[in-house]
């Protein structure tokens, strides 16, 4: 009987530990986590990455109702273009931004990695949250990705996946684009959950 009861303690400690790691851990990793769920990059890469594409959207947009702020609806053009960017970079395989960018005025995120973390892009993009200052808003290194992915004033957004055999590139192009000086204030708003 007291091994039972010791057991059933056991039992709702370990259930009272989990539960109280689960509120810790910040909002936007239990949305990226729930997108990202059961996701299997082995086999989507074999159909294309039609499904890392969905859930890259699909994120972004999450990430984007977090700051109380339109959801961008995806192009068909800008897609195709993001596609053809991450197919050059996988052929280069390093990254750089598409020259056409400034004068398309498109904005652009990249993201690299192995097969097994690439899904992981749109995350470490939002991640950069935690450079931005809310109180003093204005560009600085380690904000860019973060900031255009919420900028306020974009609407569309198309991404493209290629993948060398080695490391998997992601593109995500932006219309209109985001960081312009002197107007971070009015569209990157402070999120409403933290």
């Amino acid at each position: 009987m007291i091994k039972d009861i010791r057991k059933n303690l056991k039992r709702t400690a370990q259930k009272t530990l989990i539960n109280n790691n689960q509120e810790d851990i910040p909002l936007r990793i239990k949305i990226s986590r729930r997108i990202w769920a059961n996701y299997n990059p082995k086999v989507d890469s074999k159909k294309g990455f039609f499904d890392m594409k969905r859930r890259i959207y699909l994120e972004t947009n999450e990430f984007r109702k977090l700051h109380n702020i339109p959801i961008l609806t995806i192009n068909r053009n800008l897609a195709y273009e993001a596609q053809k960017q991450a197919n050059y970079l996988a052929q280069i395989n390093r990254m750089a931004h598409d020259r056409r960018n400034n004068v398309n005025k498109w904005g652009e995120n990249l993201a690299m990695g192995s097969l097994s973390v690439a899904h992981f892009g749109v995350r470490r993009w939002y991640n950069e949250i935690k450079n931005y200052n809310f109180d003093n808003p204005k560009y600085k290194k380690g904000i860019g990705h973060f900031t255009q992915l919420v900028w306020k004033n974009t609407k569309q957004v198309g991404c493209g996946v290629a993948f060398n055999g080695k490391i998997v590139y992601t593109v995500c192009k932006y219309y209109p684009p985001g960081n312009y000086i002197g107007q971070f204030r009015q569209n990157v708003p402070r999120p409403m959950y933290e």
